[in-house]
């Protein structure tokens, strides 16, 4: 999982009192959101303090919140959507206690990236070798191939995406997103949360759709 920001309860009580580290729990509005994000994808914004929050953001065109009610607690989502971006975006969310207006705000970064679908050939085991060609390749032989999900990075580069977390808890666990696929032409088709496994047999166009929130993507491979 990428880094979380987060506030390290272990570290507070090293160098405060019981007191104190109430008094920081039920007036700060600390929260947790991951260094990386994908375009379409929404993710909880995990809280520390129990205080009232106001949620606001430097890229509203971008990020949006949701709240949800659970019993007496908030839950608060954030989607992220770019439009016109061709390359990440650094966004920044600010939470305020809503109810003290003197307690400092808590600022969080994180990196939207763009995300697309390329394909890769198994040859053997967990070796999958990425074919040229990204999201439109063409192979010549039969087998077993893998639509996967890559985001760009800050050298325009592209790396395999593994998992897109969507909630998690700071005593532990996750719940991770998925994307959602269609396919066409393909065969044996085994679903991973972000990559889709076919068995290639008979020559024609097999045609992946991914999506994410409302983002999808489109790779099709043909095999000739």
């Amino acid at each position: 999982m990428k880094k979380i920001h987060i506030l390290c309860a272990a570290a507070l009580v090293l160098t405060t009192s019981c007191e104190e580290i109430l008094n920081v729990i039920a007036t700060t509005p600390t929260f947790s959101v991951t260094d990386t994000v994908y375009d379409g994808q929404t993710q909880q914004l995990q809280k520390l303090g129990t205080c009232k929050y106001a949620w606001s953001t430097d890229s509203p065109s971008i990020v949006t919140f949701k709240h949800e009610e659970e019993g007496s607690k908030v839950i608060t989502y954030a989607t992220f959507k770019l439009t016109a971006a061709t390359k990440p975006v650094k966004v920044s969310i600010t939470a305020k206690n809503a109810e003290d207006e003197t307690v400092d705000p808590v600022t969080n970064t994180t990196t939207v990236r763009i995300w697309t679908v390329h394909f890769f050939k198994n040859n053997g085991g967990d070796n999958w070798e990425e074919l040229p060609g990204n999201n439109n390749p063409t192979v010549n032989e039969a087998g077993t191939y893998r639509a996967q999900m890559v985001a760009m990075q800050d050298d325009n580069s592209w790396e395999r995406v593994s998992v897109i977390n969507y909630k998690f808890s700071l005593t532990g666990g996750a719940e991770n997103g998925d994307l959602k696929w269609s396919t066409a032409g393909a065969n044996d088709v085994a679903l991973g949360d972000t990559y889709a496994n076919f068995t290639v047999s008979t020559k024609g166009t097999y045609t992946f759709r991914a999506t994410l929130g409302d983002v999808t993507r489109v790779g099709v491979l043909k095999y000739q």
